[in-house]
């Protein structure tokens, strides 16, 4: 029988997969646009050109640009994967499963690197059917490496801004605390004036 406590919940693998489907379909777009149709525009009529030579770094010269938009994506991705902090229909949802907050974390960052991998894992088949067919000058390591380095690259700007997003939201909690504190002083202070009130976090209701 399954626990109920599993760090495995398909539910909540799910919310996190659908809150950042969109964004990682455009993420793979980008992609594609950026690398392999890039490459293939900039060697599709090379044969009009004798004596025309790839260099040996071409991949990563070409690869410039899909780094930078997968940094972008990586640091969207946090933000939409931690925007259940700030949501409160999202963040009831979140704690009314069977999970403990650790689990609620794992999923996010499951979910968020598979965002990452799996849009890189397709470029990378469609870079070998390009060294396959029109450009064998790309060395089939050169895409590994390229792989490697993207993947790593992107968890680490993803996690930088997981860490960054959970600070903010520790401050803002913080804040969010230290003014229902001021709040609930000043009400117990005119409530001998006006009144009783009913204090809770963020709200002062005055009967």
């Amino acid at each position: 029988m399954k626990s109920q406590t599993s760090l495995l919940n398909k539910t909540l693998l799910s919310h996190f997969s659908g809150t950042i489907f969109w964004l990682t379909i455009v993420f793979m777009a980008l992609n594609i646009i950026a690398l392999p149709v890039a490459i293939w525009i900039a060697t599709f009529d090379r044969e009009m050109y004798p004596g025309y030579e790839i260099a040996e770094n071409f991949l990563f010269q070409m690869s410039a640009g899909q780094m930078v938009i997968g940094m972008i994506f990586s640091a969207f991705l946090a933000m939409f994967l931690l925007n259940y902090l700030n949501d409160e229909g999202s963040s009831d949802f979140m704690h009314g499963l069977p999970v403990k907050r650790p689990a609620i974390l794992i999923h996010a960052l499951a979910a968020g690197v598979a965002a990452i991998v799996v849009p890189l894992m397709v470029t990378g088949v469609i870079l070998l059917l390009e060294r396959m067919i029109f450009i064998p000058e790309i060395a089939l390591i050169d895409i590994g490496k390229w792989f490697l380095y993207a993947v790593f690259v992107h968890s680490v700007i993803f996690a930088i801004a997981i860490f960054a997003g959970f600070l903010v939201n520790g401050i803002s909690s913080y804040a969010d605390d230290y003014t229902g504190a001021v709040s609930a002083a000043c009400c117990m202070g005119t409530d001998i004036c006006f009144g009783k009130c009913t204090v809770r976090r963020n709200f002062i209701i005055i009967h």
